[in-house]
Order: structure tokens, then C-alpha cells, then sequence
């Protein structure tokens, strides 16, 4: 018990004066991040010494006098910080769902299917029918006609696949440098919209791309010309309303 809330402890102070340096130059991160594993070593120290305090042991029973009260006093606080922090749960996961209009569920891509039906069906189909860690190519996050935080990066989200690249801003907040993600942003807008059969298969190689994802995100965002090419390049493996898998 006392080490978990020891442990816990080291971590809060740790992070007072020990971060990692993102492009935001604060220690946010680090600490939300730490925290998380902080509640998790008090929560346990903090369930076990509850359970001490209530312990009443056979040899124990009669000591009674100022042991019993210190031990109600004990008793009847926690209660009262337990159920203040049932208030949380109780009200925000209602009104939560209420602001996202959908029904709860602990399914992460149960969304997929009401709002997405085609992709949910693709990444089914990539889920249990590829094995390995292929890398897939389709379109990234921070596209320049959208910012983060929206429906970007879904299929290796969703997957586990590796990508070309995610959320550019997101890469460039933990590498320290956007370097990487602006070499490969021009090529992958190369990859969906050239027509240079020998460029874009060149590219294919360069990367590792095996399985290449057109979906209704891509067909937005890119020329048909360019997209249909694939066709002519590349084996089709799955193929279901508005999304079409190549391999190569």
C-alpha cells in the first residue's frame, strides 16, 4: 500500500521539474499522461488502506473506545469523497451522449457503422483478413482543406496498419519536427493524383505499400484519373459500395 502511494507520489513531483518538450513548450502532455498511471497506483493504495482502516480483527473486537471512533471517522470521509466522485460518472456520461446524439457503447467503431457503413465493412475485411503489419496507404490527417480531430487516418485507426503518415500536426508535436511528415505529404498527394504509372509504382516500392485504400475520403479529395489508375497497376482484393483495396 505504501509503496503504490509512494510511487504515485514520486510521479506527481517528478513531473514538476522533468518533461518532455513538445512544440507547445509547457509540460500538458507529459503530466495528463502520467497522471493517468497516478490514479491508477492510488487507486489501488487508496482501496487497499480503506480496507485496512475497516478491518476489524477476531483479538480486536472488544478494544473499542477512541480506535472505533477514529476508525468511523475514517469510515464515514471516505464514504463521503466515494460518493462526491460517483457525482462525475452519474451526470456527465448521460449528457455526453446527449451532446453526441449516439447511444453509449465501450465499441470504438461502432460510429463507423452508423455514420460510415462502407469503411466499416473495409476495415472489417482488412481486420480479418490480413495478417502481418502491411503497410496501407490512404489518405492523411491535416489535409489542407481540414485541421485535426476529424475523420482522418481511419483505416490505420482502426486497424493497426502502419501508414504513410497520420496527423501531421501530431507528428510534428512529438518529433520535435515536421521534416519527415513534409517529405511524405507531396509524395502521397503524388501517389493519389499522378498519372505516371512509373512514378507512382516507384513510390509504391519506396514506402513498402502493399495495400492501397480508396474510399469515399480519397474520392473527395482526389481526381478520378488519378485514383482509377490503380486499377490498371494493381490487384483489387476487396471492392464493396464506394471503397476499393488494392494490393500490389
Amino acid at each position: 500500500m505504501l509503496l503504490l502511494i509512494a510511487m504515485g507520489a514520486a510521479l506527481v513531483f517528478t513531473v514538476e521539474w522533468v518533461y518532455l518538450v513538445d512544440i507547445y513548450g509547457t509540460r500538458m502532455n507529459t503530466v495528463f499522461k502520467f497522471y493517468f498511471q497516478v490514479w491508477v497506483l492510488w487507486g489501488l493504495g487508496a482501496s487497499y488502506a480503506l480496507h485496512r482502516f475497516t478491518e476489524r480483527e477476531p483479538e480486536r473486537i472488544a478494544d473499542e473506545g477512541r480506535r472505533s471512533v477514529g476508525r468511523g471517522a475514517v469510515i464515514a470521509v471516505a464514504g463521503c469523497l466515494i460518493v462526491a466522485g460517483l457525482v462525475y460518472p452519474v451526470f456527465a456520461i448521460p449528457t455526453r451522449q446527449e451532446e453526441q446524439g449516439r447511444p453509449g457503447t465501450l465499441d470504438g467503431a461502432a460510429h463507423l457503422d452508423r455514420e460510415h457503413p462502407d469503411d466499416y465493412a473495409a476495415i472489417r475485411w482488412l481486420n480479418e483478413n490480413v495478417s502481418g503489419a502491411p503497410v496501407i496507404l490512404e489518405s492523411p490527417g491535416n489535409h489542407p482543406e481540414r485541421q485535426a480531430w476529424h475523420y482522418d487516418s481511419r483505416v490505420s485507426a482502426h486497424t493497426g496498419l502502419p501508414t504513410l503518415l497520420g496527423w501531421r500536426d501530431h507528428e510534428y508535436q512529438w518529433r520535435g519536427s515536421s521534416e519527415v511528415a513534409d517529405l511524405r505529404a507531396p509524395d502521397i498527394e503524388t501517389l493519389y493524383t499522378s498519372e505516371d504509372a512509373a512514378r507512382v509504382l516507384a513510390l509504391l516500392y519506396e514506402y513498402d505499400i502493399e495495400y492501397v485504400y480508396v474510399g469515399g475520403l480519397e474520392r473527395a479529395r482526389y481526381p478520378e484519373a488519378g485514383l482509377d489508375k490503380f486499377g490498371q497497376m494493381l490487384e483489387i482484393v476487396y471492392q464493396a459500395g464506394s471503397v476499393t483495396i488494392y494490393r500490389r
